[in-house]
């Protein structure tokens, strides 16, 4: 991979807002070595902050976007915005704080999992899904 260009999941990983990763072998995307992740991008209601008063508030997912390798890093494969299939893809609220090393060999830190076997049920959800639309993205 060329690391002096950051990809796609480096991209979303960096930008503001809250996001949850569901990876599929580990959190270092820095090589292509099968891995491959779930980025689950969360619009937070007020009171919904991380220092959560007795767990309220509502983490609500607006985008759930697949990455894998490709060549020279990882690209999105999948996205989805629509509500009424995001509802089908169980969120992992058990995640925790994790160090996440970045295609450029940056590390930042995510509150995600790695998690085969969820990973697992969200590639059987898309397909499930038929024919949506994947949305494709050029670099920028």
């Amino acid at each position: 991979m060329d690391s002096t260009i950051p990809d796609e999941l480096e991209k979303l990983l960096r930008s503001p807002g809250r996001k949850l990763l569901v990876a599929y072998q580990s959190t270092e995307f820095n090589k292509c070595d099968g891995n491959k992740a779930y980025v689950i991008e969360v619009q937070e209601s007020a009171g919904a902050a991380g220092g959560r008063a007795a767990g309220m508030g509502v983490r609500k997912p607006f985008r759930i976007t697949r990455f894998k390798c490709e060549g020279a890093g990882y690209t999105r494969t999948f996205e989805c915005t629509e509500p009424s299939d995001i509802e089908k893809f169980e969120i992992p609220y058990h995640s925790t704080a994790m160090d996440v090393t970045l295609s450029s060999g940056a590390t930042v830190v995510v509150s995600g999992v790695v998690d085969p076997e969820i990973f697992e049920q969200y590639e059987e959800i898309v397909e499930k899904l038929g024919n949506h639309p994947v949305k494709r993205f050029k670099p920028d």
